[in-house]
This record gives structure tokens, sequence and C-alpha cells, in this order.
């Protein structure tokens, strides 16, 4: 992403804003702390969507929602359908 930023100040012949008051070095220390943070985070709310999803979402759950909604369908229908 570091790259495609300067690719694009590059481009358009801008300067990137310097943080005074960290040195580069700190800066990139900085930055790398902040982008496994950020991976640390995801995979832990990827891992606990997948909780959620086979906890409260049970294939059988489904199955039976759908056998539901399929009855009610067809007894709302049936009238329609009676030969006289």
């Amino acid at each position: 992403m570091i790259v495609d930023c300067r690719l694009l100040l590059d481009k358009y012949n801008m300067s990137a804003p310097s943080c005074p008051t960290l040195p580069l070095e700190k800066q990139k220390g900085c930055r790398n702390l902040l982008k496994d943070y950020y991976a640390s985070i995801e995979n832990q709310l990827v891992k606990d969507h997948k909780v959620i999803i086979a906890t409260y979402i049970r294939p059988s759950a489904i199955k039976g929602i759908w056998q539901i909604f399929r009855a009610s369908f067809f007894f709302c229908l049936q009238p329609l359908f009676v030969h006289s």
C-alpha cells in the first residue's frame, strides 16, 4: 500500500506530509505495529463471526424455516387449485 501511495504521489506531483514528532525509523516501527494489530483484530473478528454463525444459524434450523415457509405457502395457495 505504501508503494501505491508513492506511485500516486509521483503521478500527481505531490509530496507526502511528514510527521515532525516521530523520526522516520520510529514511524516504520509504529506502522508495522499498527499493521500487525489490524491483522490480529481482523483474524479474531473472522473467528468470532464463524462461531456466531455456527451457533445461531444451524443448517437444521434453516431447513426447518424453509419447511414452514413451504407448508404455509402451500396452504395459502391450495384453495386456488381445488377442482370444482
